[in-house]
């Protein structure tokens, strides 16, 4: 009978341990989100959501993580390491600038690398207009060089209630003039807000944001995406460039047009945030140039980006080509 007892229990430790079981001996590799689903509800959109998810570590040993958003539009900053037996923290920041209606996106929480197991954190919500902007609310001012034409913009309030526009902040190059619909209504139910290139305008592209001031309650200071589109002899593609999370390498060509320069040369290559560098090289058998972006800065570095890469060349009617550099790190 003790030769039995002996024989079951060594077949017992060799058996593999159920899966309950190990969460009840506190599994190392263990990782719970105190509430993975955030619903931020209806927001004015312009509005950037902000979320801190709680993560706990139930296990012995500490547990590093590493975040992805599923996109350049969420932001995240977050505790490197979970402490065995404590808790840590993902933020994230959702730019609800260039979004419309019900949106969700999703934040991946990679860690037990070895497992690669992720946990999945959802921010929602759904942005709303405060103003309505005719003919839409995400203007694109575009032209070839030296033949720019202004674009005319209706704003009104939804209930059709009066309210003034008291600036116009743009981080753009353009030139901004507001007047009422009705010049005989103070203050006017609704507005035209003409938005014209300024005269030092340089061939690209360029994004950025245009906000009104306003004295309706619901809209004090409502901001609008803008985009400024120049074309010139030469072109780009992409032409915007956008930062991936993992900080890879950015590719772009710049080419003569259909009816461009047949043949140019790049002279120099800048980029105005000083942790990236750009490098050039001429195509072969082609009047084209490719680009290349680098994040150089220190690996630490997180948040947003807004900088322009300005390339110089020598065609005399198009010395700098200037393209949009922006996203997240």
């Amino acid at each position: 009978m003790r030769a039995l007892l002996l024989v079951a229990a060594l077949l017992a430790a060799c058996l593999p341990v159920p899966r309950d079981a190990a969460a009840a001996e506190g599994d190392n590799r263990a990782l719970i989100a105190v509430a993975p689903r955030f619903d931020a509800g209806r927001v004015e959109a312009g509005t950037k959501v902000t979320h801190t998810y709680e993560l706990r570590n139930p296990g012995t040993t500490d547990v590093a993580i590493s975040v992805k958003a599923s996109c350049g539009c969420t932001a995240t900053e977050y505790d490197r390491v979970i402490p065995a037996g404590g808790t840590g923290k993902v933020t994230a920041v959702l730019d609800t600038t260039r979004m419309r209606g019900r949106v969700e996106k999703s934040i991946d929480v990679l860690y037990d690398e070895a497992g690669g197991r992720i946990l999945t954190l959802t921010l929602l919500a759904e942005p709303v207009r405060a103003l309505v902007v005719l003919p839409n609310d995400q203007p694109t001012l575009r032209g070839p060089l030296g033949a720019m034409k202004p674009i005319v913009l209706t704003v009104k309030a939804p209930d059709d209630a009066p309210f003034a526009i008291t600036a116009v902040e743009t981080d753009t190059p353009v030139i901004a003039r507001v007047e009422p619909l009705d010049p005989t209504e103070t203050p006017a139910r609704g507005h035209r807000v003409t938005l014209s290139p300024k005269p030092d305008l340089a061939v690209g592209t360029q994004e950025g944001t245009i906000t009104l001031v306003t004295t309706l309650p619901s809209a004090s200071r409502f901001t609008m995406p803008f985009m400024v589109v120049v074309a010139g002899p030469l072109v780009t593609n992409p032409a915007h460039l956008r930062i991936r999370p993992d900080r890879g390498v950015l590719a772009m060509r710049v080419m003569a047009a259909r009816d461009g320069h047949p043949s140019f040369a790049l002279l120099r290559a800048e980029v105005s945030d000083p942790d990236f560098t750009a490098a050039y090289t001429r195509v072969d058998d082609a009047p084209a140039w490719d680009v290349t972006v680098r994040y150089t800065g220190k690996p630490t570095r997180h948040g947003g980006v807004n900088a322009t890469v300005k390339l110089t060349t020598d065609v005399p009617n198009q010395p700098f080509v200037i393209v949009g550099l922006s996203g997240r790190l």
